[in-house]
């Protein structure tokens, strides 16, 4: 900064700094290499001094394609360590697909933690959803992509959840093969069934435009509600899926 360099953090534009290399040179390493597990050292080794891991202590890890395995500690030096894979079972894909399409929000760290918790709650699609009302028009889909590993790791799934391009209301019901079902704050009506290929819609702050709800509506899209309380568009997510999850499980 002194000799003239301007610097830019996450905390002042949507980026994302760091020593690593980007999502792309990343895969095209594992490309190159077909590892049986990846683990990215800095972050995981981070997690195990945080949690006070010692050696001989197990942690369970995930490939995010459908296998966890359960390793033990051999080492831990000052910067790094080392494991040995104890056992390995490899998780078949769930029958249903569950989609969360959320309305860009302004707040990137909301609109993050709704994804994280979509993650947590099981949902296997994430649809950034491009609405009128919504204030930004885009999101950065590598940082997208590193909350959803944390929270997987977090949640100990066995499976990535699949993050889409951001797309309109209009292309989201386009989709075929899909039931849609629509958090309404003005509807009365409790969820009664759950199809196995469902997206459930959460529109952004200010709600969809006369014109997005109209699309929703005569799709045949089905509305229920959450109750009587007004809900922040995060909160919305986590309760729809919530009470979906009582239909899966």
């Amino acid at each position: 900064m002194e000799t003239g360099a301007n610097v830019y953090y996450d905390k002042d534009e949507d980026i994302h700094v760091s020593g690593h290399g980007s999502s792309k040179e990343l895969k095209l390493m594992l490309t190159m290499t077909k590892p049986k597990f990846f683990m990215p050292i800095h972050g995981e080794f981070r997690h195990l001094k945080a949690l006070h891991t010692r050696i001989g202590e197990s942690i369970l890890i995930s490939n995010g394609n459908g296998t966890l395995a359960t390793v033990s500690i051999i080492d831990i030096e000052r910067r790094s360590a080392s494991a040995r894979i104890v056992s390995k079972e490899f998780v078949p894909k769930v029958e249903y697909r569950l989609g969360l399409a959320l309305g860009i929000l302004d707040n990137k760290d909301r609109f993050e933690f709704a994804l994280e918790k979509a993650v947590e709650l099981g949902a296997t699609d994430f649809y950034p959803l491009l609405c009128r009302y919504s204030q930004k028009q885009k999101v950065n889909s590598e940082r997208l992509e590193n909350k959803a590993i944390s929270a997987i790791k977090q949640s100990k799934r066995a499976w990535n959840i699949t993050i889409h391009n951001a797309i309109t209301i209009e292309e989201l019901l386009n989709l075929a093969g899909n039931t849609f079902y629509f958090a309404d704050m003005d509807s009365s009506e409790k969820l009664k069934y759950f199809n196995s290929n469902s997206v459930l819609i959460v529109g952004p702050e200010g709600g969809f435009s006369a014109e997005e709800e109209s699309m929703i509506r005569n799709n045949k899209v089905m509305s229920f509600t959450l109750g009587n309380n007004r809900l922040r568009a995060e909160t919305a997510a986590i309760a729809g899926l919530s009470i979906i999850n009582n239909y899966l499980f």
